[in-house]
This record gives C-alpha cells, sequence and structure tokens, in this order.
C-alpha cells in the first residue's frame, strides 16, 4: 500500500512540474490522440486561435496536422511523418524548428518529439519551445556573414577595377612606400623595365633603375617625400636599348596625421608625341617658309590662315586675308562653269587642281597654278579646304615665248617653216574637202648678198624685217607669210578668186619691195623674184606645191629676175 501511495505521490508531483513548465507539453498515445497537455501548451492554443482543438484532450493531433497539410501546410506535412515516425518505433526522436509569425511579431517554435518511458504503447511527448530569439540572432548573424561576405567581394571587385583600369593606361603607374620599395606596379610599368609582377614588388627604387638614373631622380624623389607635387620630363633607355621620352608626375601619399607614407608615380610614355611635335614643327616651317601661297578657308569658305608665301604673291597680309572669301582674288577671267566645275571635283574627289587666273591687292592679274583639297572631318565630311598655289605667270611667258620661237621665225616674226608645213597641211586638206583653190607664192629676194657685204649685216637683218612687213601689208590676214630661211619667203593664198588676182598680188609685191629702202642715212635696194603654184593644178600634196613654187621661182630669175612666174604646163 505504502509504494502504491509513494507512487500516487510521484506521479502527482510529476504532474505538477509538467504543468509548471514554460515549455508547451502535450502527451500523446499511439493513435496520436492528445492524453495530456500543460498549461503553457493550453495558453499557446488559446492564444493563437486553437482552444477546443489542439489543447483539447482526446483530439487527434495527427488528423489537425493532415487537415492543415491538405490546406498546403508543408510544415504540418513534416509534423505528421515525424510524429507517426517516433509512434511506429521507426525513429527514436524528431525535431522541426517551423515560423509561426503572428501578425505583430516574426515567431519561430522548436518541436520536439520523444517516446514516452512508461506512458503507454506507443506514447509521445510532445515538446513546444519558442526559439524566435535564437532564430532573429541567427538571422542576423547570417545576414552580417552575408553583409561581410559581399563587403569583402566588393573590395576585392574594387581592387580588381582599379588594377583594371591601371593597367589598360597607357601610361606607367606605381606606388613606392616611404622606404622607397615598390608596392604596385602596372602593366605598362612591369613592361617599360622588363619585370614580372614578383621581380617587382618590394623592390626598391634604386636597384630598379639603377645608380645613374636613381641619381637622376633622387632630388625630384625627395621633394615627393617631403610632400610636394612634382612633373618633369625625362629622357629614358628602353630595356630593348630605344630611347623613349617620358612625362612623370611623383603625387605625395600624406595620411591623416599629415605624414608621408609613400608617394605614387605616373609616367606617360610621350615618344610619339615628341615625334609628333618634331612633325609638326617640321610642317610649321615647312608652311612659313615654303615659296608657294597657302591659304586654308571653312566649310563655308572665310579663310582661316595663310602663310608668308600668301602676302608675297598676292599682296594681302594676313590681317586683310582672315575672314574673308577667296572672292578677294577674283580677276573676273572666268565664267560660273569653271568655278562651278571646280566644286565638283571637289565634291567627287576632293581635289582640284588647274591653272587660274587671279588678281593680287594691287589690281594686277597674274595666272596660278592651284590645288584645292578638301580636309575631312571624323565623319568624312569636308570641314576645312587647302589651297596651295604658285605665280606661274612668268613661267607661262616664257613657255609661251619659247614655244613661239619653234613656230616663229627669230628675226622677223614671221612663221616659220614648221608653222608653214603645219598650216599647208591643213589648207591642202580643207582645199580638197571643200573642193577650191589654193596657191603658193615663193619669193627669193635679189642682191640680198650684194646689200649684206656692202651695207653690213645688221642692215641686211633690218632690210629682211622691212621685206616681211611689206609682204604682210599686200596680203589678208587670213593668208600667211612665212621666211624659210636666208632671203626666201612663202606666201600661202586661201582661196584665191582667179590667176589674175595672183598676177596683180604678185606686181604690188615686185614694185613695192624694189623700192629703195633708208637704213639711218644707208640706202638699200633688192629686187625679188616670185613662183607661184596653184593646187589642185600644180601639186596636191605640200610638198608637191612647194616643189612646184620653187621651178617657178628660179624661171622668174631666169627670165631676168624681179619678176614672178607661174607654173608651166
Amino acid at each position: 500500500m505504502q509504494r502504491v501511495e509513494n507512487a500516487e505521490k510521484d506521479e502527482s508531483h510529476a504532474a505538477r512540474v509538467i504543468e509548471s513548465l514554460k515549455a508547451h507539453i502535450a502527451i500523446l498515445n499511439g493513435n496520436g490522440e492528445v492524453l495530456e497537455t500543460n498549461a503553457a501548451w493550453r495558453d499557446f492554443a488559446r492564444c493563437n486561435g486553437m482552444t477546443g482543438c489542439a489543447s483539447s484532450i482526446g483530439v487527434n493531433y495527427l488528423d489537425l496536422c493532415d487537415r492543415a497539410k491538405e490546406g498546403g501546410d508543408g510544415d504540418a506535412r513534416s509534423v505528421a511523418a515525424g510524429i507517426r515516425a517516433v509512434l511506429c518505433g521507426d525513429s527514436e526522436a524528431y525535431e522541426i524548428v517551423y515560423p509561426c509569425h503572428s501578425p505583430l511579431e516574426r515567431r519561430w517554435y522548436l518541436l520536439q518529439v520523444n517516446r514516452l518511458t512508461g506512458g503507454g504503447p506507443g506514447a509521445v511527448v510532445l515538446s513546444h519551445n519558442n526559439v524566435s530569439k535564437f532564430k532573429l540572432a541567427e538571422e542576423a548573424l547570417a545576414k552580417a556573414q552575408q553583409c561581410a561576405e559581399a563587403l569583402a567581394a566588393a573590395i576585392a571587385e574594387k581592387e580588381r577595377f582599379v588594377k583594371g583600369i591601371a593597367d589598360n593606361l597607357p601610361g606607367m603607374v606605381a606606388y613606392w612606400d616611404k622606404d622607397l620599395r615598390c608596392r604596385f606596379a602596372n602593366h605598362v610599368y612591369l613592361e617599360w623595365f622588363g619585370r614580372l609582377p614578383e621581380a617587382m614588388l618590394g623592390i626598391t627604387m634604386q636597384d630598379l633603375m639603377g645608380e645613374r638614373l636613381f641619381a637622376l631622380n633622387e632630388p625630384y624623389i625627395r621633394k615627393a617625400l617631403a610632400g610636394e607635387k612634382l612633373h618633369f620630363e625625362r629622357t629614358l633607355t628602353k630595356v630593348d636599348g630605344s630611347i623613349g621620352y617620358t612625362l612623370a608626375h611623383y603625387i605625395p601619399d600624406i595620411n591623416p596625421l599629415g605624414a608621408v607614407d609613400g608617394f605614387s608615380v605616373l609616367v606617360s610614355d610621350v615618344t610619339p608625341l615628341k615625334k609628333a611635335e618634331f612633325e609638326l614643327k617640321l610642317a610649321a616651317s615647312v608652311y612659313q617658309n615654303t615659296l608657294e601661297g597657302i591659304f586654308v578657308t571653312n566649310i563655308g569658305g572665310a579663310i582661316l590662315s595663310v602663310n608668308p608665301a600668301f602676302t608675297a604673291i598676292t599682296g594681302y597680309t594676313a590681317e586683310d586675308a582672315i575672314g574673308q572669301s577667296p572672292r578677294i582674288l577674283n580677276s573676273n577671267q572666268h565664267d560660273p562653269g569653271f568655278y562651278a566645275a571646280i566644286w565638283q571635283d571637289l565634291a567627287v574627289t576632293g581635289h582640284w587642281q588647274g591653272e587660274i587666273w587671279n588678281r593680287r591687292k594691287n589690281g594686277e592679274l597674274y595666272l596660278g597654278w592651284q590645288a584645292i583639297t578638301s580636309l575631312p572631318g571624323s565623319a568624312d565630311e569636308p570641314v576645312r579646304y587647302l589651297s596651295v598655289f604658285s605665280d606661274i605667270t612668268e613661267l607661262r611667258r616664257k613657255s609661251e615665248k619659247i614655244k613661239h620661237l619653234a613656230f616663229y621665225d627669230a628675226l622677223t616674226d614671221l612663221p616659220n617653216r614648221s608653222l608653214l608645213m603645219n598650216r599647208l597641211e591643213h589648207h591642202v586638206a580643207k582645199a580638197k574637202r571643200e573642193q577650191h583653190s589654193l596657191a603658193l607664192m615663193f619669193l627669193d629676194l635679189d642682191q640680198f648678198k650684194f646689200v649684206n657685204d656692202m651695207l653690213g649685216h645688221d642692215v641686211g637683218d633690218d632690210l629682211l624685217k622691212r621685206v616681211a612687213q611689206k609682204l604682210q601689208a599686200q596680203v589678208r590676214q587670213s593668208d600667211t607669210v612665212a621666211r624659210l630661211g636666208g632671203d626666201e619667203f612663202v606666201i600661202l593664198l586661201d582661196k584665191p578668186a582667179n590667176q589674175e588676182e595672183l598676177a596683180d598680188i604678185a606686181s604690188r609685191i615686185v614694185a613695192d619691195i624694189q623700192e629703195p629702202m633708208d637704213f639711218h642715212t644707208k640706202i638699200a635696194q633688192v629686187g625679188i623674184s616670185i613662183g607661184i603654184a596653184v593646187y589642185p593644178i600644180d601639186g596636191l600634196t605640200p610638198s608637191q606645191l612647194i616643189k612646184s613654187a620653187d621651178l617657178a621661182m628660179y624661171a622668174a630669175k631666169g627670165a631676168g629676175r624681179n619678176t614672178y612666174r607661174f607654173v608651166e604646163a
């Protein structure tokens, strides 16, 4: 009896202990029905709207879980499976942390399921504890860890980003601490000195540069370590032996306490710029010193720049020309079509060159050889026009004089044999085509050698010139008077009316030439013998006509000179 009483006392004591626990406790039998609950369980059920359900003795807790599972509650499915596993002996215990949030707060609970020793076959104890504080702390810790990882990743990305920028800069970038040891060097810096990253980091500046170069840079280094920003130019010999030109910047790294921890180095390879500078200076020198005039206009035609040769050729100074249109040079010697053709060439090919008449500031005309080139911008559209020109007026005069001498007699300025033959071929072809006549007179002076010998060659030359003038006066402007050489002349007469007209012209020539001529107190007198050939009767080709006229001229001389003869049939 005493043992029974003691057991009852122990059971009552245990029930009071369970009732007083803050953990939510429920005991289920082997079917999942609620056998007992403590006050904490009942309070939880009441606060969460489960009074009369999960808190009621005899209610099947597994059925409640199944109904919640059908409603889509995934945690209820796991709880039901876990409890059944413990009830049937497949698991010793089961636990789950699940959310049970209210409108006012976020909550998590730990549900533990254990077999009940001595509680009947298949009985289990459900222990339900609020672990929200732990869960929130766990979330905060996870969030803090995520933030730390994100910060570390951001720092690493920033370092990668900065290094990527530094490595892709065209200049050399490095950082040297106050002990003059390298702490960072970008790819270009490594390449310039021919070093690998592991060989560069930690190296002293003196070891890297060598004694001579370090000595040259040491004054700048000391100033940088004293907090002074510096920039200077330096000529360096590269690893491959080539000479490079650099622009260096030393930027001190001053900490919040005002002390210098080191300095950054930014060195730009300005070798291409130096070469470009030299080329620009050379181009500028050419621009300033060339003998060809140069001017540049914008797309609207306003002059932007002129060189000294422009002023020398045109008379317009830079102050006169800049801002003006090239029309200040307009000579009014070309029609609008000429300028339209220039613009057409510029539009199609971007270039034009040719002869152009322009006018100087003093009004004098000059002939120029000018080349105009369109200078394209970034979109390949012309933004400037470059004009280069030279004054070829004198050159043209010399060229025309040379050309004139090639076809005209130097003494009398009459057409020579070459020009005569050209004209004769042209007139013969025309006469043949148009079926009209043509006449050729071959003339030879009589007693000319006597004048030359007695009165001198100067008088002889003047007499030839006077004879040339007299011959030209006796024929039409459309006819040709030529000197073959010595005292021989030829007259080409186009479309003579008849033989009588030719005889009349020859008679007037004979009469005019035989008149005495006064040459500064010296009187000279000559005669002239003329042979006349007519196309097509006396010849069909230029050479045949000349030969026939020459024979007729000798016939005239044979008849006593100072007369004319036609070709005899």
